[in-house]
């Protein structure tokens, strides 16, 4: 499909599995899934629970997100009518709005980025059961989920950063980031070393220095 990116296709694919049920290869996978997007994103929770947010930084990137998803859906649905009445046929079921925001939030959830192996450089990959680890902002700094030995399996390895006591939960960094970034997946960590809160401030300035101000960007 023309314009389709390497994301829309993985969205694609989790529909059409998903409106496979029972008869996908990957039906236990696809059951265990979520199946209401606001366990994923913040993005869409009730109006009136983000109106508590007010204008902060996470109220901008959740609604960032909720435009650029709905942007992504309209591109992939200009795509496949111009894909012509086979591919139409194929996806009429399962390619809505609903259904595309559902799949994108899976993959803002639960998708690896990176190169895991040769197949897979640009795209980003979903890890059955390393999905179920939770996120922790206090691991010491290292590389938590890394690509296995195995070149030709595209295997990957979940390393400890840190000592485990018997029946403690392990758990994996998804990156250095605050609750504003967090929210994007649907949790915030309260007392998050790496929170941030953003400041605006104003300062008065004569015009004779606003050749300075513009010469420093």
């Amino acid at each position: 499909l023309p314009e389709v990116t390497s994301q829309d296709y993985l969205c694609l694919w989790l529909l059409l599995e998903r409106e496979r049920g029972a008869a996908s290869e990957h039906a236990d996978f696809m059951e265990q899934l979520p199946r209401d997007i606001f366990e994923m994103s913040a993005a869409y929770w009730p109006d009136s629970v983000l109106e508590e947010l007010g204008g902060c930084e996470a109220r901008v990137r959740l609604t960032d997100q909720r435009e650029r998803v709905e942007q992504c859906y309209e591109r992939v649905a200009r795509a496949a009518e111009s894909a012509g009445p086979q591919v139409q046929q194929r996806l009429s079921d399962c390619l809505n709005l609903d259904g595309y925001i559902w799949a994108r939030c899976i993959l803002n959830s639960r998708q690896f980025e990176g190169s895991w192996c040769t197949e897979t450089s640009s795209i980003g990959v979903l890890m059955p059961l390393v999905e179920y680890f939770n996120h922790s902002c206090e691991l010491p700094e290292g590389e938590c989920v890394r690509r296995g030995g195995d070149e030709k399996r595209g295997t990957m390895q979940v390393v400890a950063l840190r000592d485990y006591s018997e029946g403690e939960e392990a758990m994996i960094s998804y990156g250095r980031v605050g609750n504003s970034h967090l929210l994007e997946r649907g949790f915030a960590v309260e007392g998050n070393p790496h929170d941030s809160v953003e400041l605006v401030l104003g300062a008065r300035c004569s015009t004779a220095r606003v050749p300075e101000l513009l010469a420093a960007g």
